[in-house]
């Protein structure tokens, strides 16, 4: 495939960890194939920003990814005063998808953009329950992923086409 075939893309992922024992383990992934992988390395609750520069496809879909991977349930720890109806947690560990940007422009994910938050959604590994809905494996616009699973954001190609489209 020649280099007029393909588009030149530069990423730009922050991401957080919310602990108390362990880091977060994470993992960056274009198209199935893994950028970059391991603990974070900022305070809790402090974002770090992960970039890298990729050649895809042109006319193509495309998916970024973040996943994390080390939660087990010692990690989630219940307040005293939590009941099954009023579940309080008083520690966790979570991995925070703070921002995504693609060639310097800031993609539009999560609950903070309401039903604008068209990209993203959050897969778990594991089907879990979910607001009183049982064996839940996607939840759309959730960033502060608490299980493990991803966070899947697709796009297409040419870029700036699906931008105009879409933003």
């Amino acid at each position: 495939m020649s280099d007029q075939e393909k588009e030149h893309l530069v990423f730009k992922v922050g991401i957080s960890g919310t602990f108390w024992d362990r880091r977060p383990v994470f993992e960056i992934i274009l198209d199935d194939q893994l950028i970059k992988s391991g603990e974070i390395t900022a305070d809790s609750d402090c974002v770090e920003f992960h970039e890298f520069s990729a050649e895809v496809e042109q006319d193509q879909q495309h998916l970024v990814s973040v996943r994390f991977v080390n939660k087990t349930p010692d990690q989630t720890v219940k307040a005293p005063e939590s009941t099954e109806e009023n579940l309080v947690i008083a520690k966790d560990m979570l991995l925070n998808i703070v921002s995504l940007e693609i060639n310097d422009v800031e993609i539009p994910i999560g609950a903070d953009y309401g039903e604008d938050a068209k990209f993203g959604t959050y897969r778990v590994d594991v089907p879990v329950n979910y607001r009183g809905q049982e064996n839940v494996t996607e939840i759309p616009g959730i960033k502060n992923l608490g299980w493990n699973g991803r966070y899947d954001v697709p796009f297409q190609t040419p870029f700036y086409i699906w931008l105009l489209e879409n933003i």
